[in-house]
């Protein structure tokens, strides 16, 4: 599905914006996390100073995908029997 909005949806969004003076730039929260980042503090924080930068409009698009589930190696890190 991102394939898609990236390919088809947004270019035409961007188009139908464009008559309104107003640019459409799609951010993916998603692209450019490596999977060390995920596990992170700061993750949180690189998002919202990436929806600062979208001022004065910010759309939120959530899917199945929104959050994360922990593997077993993060659950093992993260208890406290964990030595």
């Amino acid at each position: 599905e991102r394939d898609a909005l990236f390919t088809h949806v947004f270019p035409v969004l961007d188009r139908w914006f464009a008559e309104f003076r107003v640019q459409l730039i799609p951010v993916d929260m998603r692209y450019g996390i490596t999977r060390p980042e995920v596990y992170h503090q700061d993750v949180v924080r690189m998002h919202l100073d990436e929806i600062d930068h979208c001022f004065p409009f910010f759309l939120g698009m959530l899917g199945e995908s929104y959050g994360w589930i922990p593997d077993d190696h993060f659950r093992e890190y993260g208890s406290l029997e964990h030595e």
